[in-house]
């Protein structure tokens, strides 16, 4: 299975619009509840994971990766919507991203790829 090619953009400081995600196969619901997810975003995809942008993965950030029920009556559906906290000190540009899950081979599955557009913000002050 292929992955889903998906691009964003943000304005540092400010938190991301949601990115949806929703797996089925041949019209039925894909049950994810048990699925470790991963977002990862780098300035190369030669940086280490461990010195990534950013980087959140659906047991340690459930707030910020939230599986839900799409309507079908199946956790099918997940969420990722960047922390205003994550993006407020990285420099304007463009970042790679990407969305993976481990499968029972212990092997990676990426689900989605593309690129995070990093604007920068004009207004940074907080108070007046």
């Amino acid at each position: 299975m292929g992955y889903i090619p998906f691009n964003s953009s943000v304005v540092q400081g400010d938190g991301g619009d949601p990115e949806e995600f929703v797996w089925e196969e041949n019209g039925s619901p894909i049950d994810i509840t048990t699925w470790v997810i991963y977002y990862t975003a780098k300035t190369s995809k030669d940086v280490t994971d461990a010195n990534a942008s950013i980087s959140y993965d659906s047991v340690n950030d459930p707030t910020i990766i939230v599986k839900s029920d799409s309507g079908s009556g199946t956790t099918d559906k997940f969420t990722i919507t960047l922390a205003a906290t994550d993006t407020d000190d990285l420099t304007a540009g463009i970042y790679y991203q990407d969305i993976q899950r481990i499968i029972s081979s212990g092997d990676p599955w990426t689900l989605g790829m593309g690129k995070l557009t990093v604007e920068g913000d004009v207004t940074r002050r907080t108070t007046t």
